[in-house]
């Protein structure tokens, strides 16, 4: 036989828990999906409000403003995390 290097097979629950199903990139992911879903809602809300002619366009443009920015946070956090553990 060759000089064939024998590397010791992953731990399948260990390979499991820290890259194909990583909790943490989950609960981000989980995260970043509710506020592009929030983002969404607060666009739909806005457009039905100007079609009815009621609420103020500088308040929905100040909640879009704010969930944009907390969108942003969390895909910052996840791509930091998926960086970093490579998962």
């Amino acid at each position: 036989m060759g000089n064939a290097v024998l590397q010791k097979a992953p731990d399948p629950e260990e390979f499991l828990e820290t890259h194909a199903f990583c909790k943490e990139k989950y609960m981000l992911l989980t995260r970043f999906l509710d506020a592009v879903k929030k983002i969404g809602r607060l666009h739909q809300w806005h457009i039905q409000a100007v079609i009815h002619g009621v609420g103020e366009s500088h308040t929905v443009e100040a909640l879009l403003q704010r969930a944009g920015e907390e969108k942003n946070r969390i895909k910052a956090a996840l791509l930091s995390h998926i960086e970093a553990h490579g998962c």
